[in-house]
């Protein structure tokens, strides 16, 4: 399990995208995009109009496509470069005895995402990798 970026809030990420040498813009984005990152200009556009636990998850969700060098996957949301990347950013920014207490105390995914700070989708994606996990260790067993 991993949660390595549960601590840091919107402001320590774009500290953090300032010391990886890359610009970091809010603007108004077109359509339903919430974060683009541009690998030519090292420069990620985090959407200004969302709350800023969801422009927290953006700019985790950019700063994973620059690590990665990343070619821009704005036009195909479900490839498999943009779930691996949902999914890294749900194991980095979900801290898991927090997901684990805020699931046994409510459990339904909006109540988990207002806890930990994060979206829905963050969650959803969380609890994907969970399940993975899970199907991973069975099959282990099973073998």
């Amino acid at each position: 399990m991993d949660g390595r970026w549960s601590q840091l809030d919107y402001e320590m990420l774009l500290e953090l995208a300032e010391r990886r040498g890359l610009r970091v813009l809010e603007r108004a984005l077109p359509d339903l995009l919430t974060g683009l990152y541009s690998e030519s200009h090292r420069l990620i556009l985090v959407e200004s109009r969302i709350l800023e636990e969801q422009q927290r998850v953006a700019l985790a969700h950019e700063l994973i496509h620059a690590e990665r060098h990343d070619a821009s996957c704005a036009a195909a949301p479900f490839s498999k470069i943009e779930l691996a990347t949902r999914r890294e950013v749900a194991i980095r920014l979900v801290n898991p005895e927090a997901y684990r207490i805020a699931e046994e105390t409510g459990g339904y995914a909006y109540q988990i995402a207002c806890d930990l700070g994060v979206t829905v989708q963050c969650v959803r994606d969380y609890q994907r990798y969970l399940e993975e996990c899970a199907e991973n260790i069975g099959r282990r067993i099973s073998a």
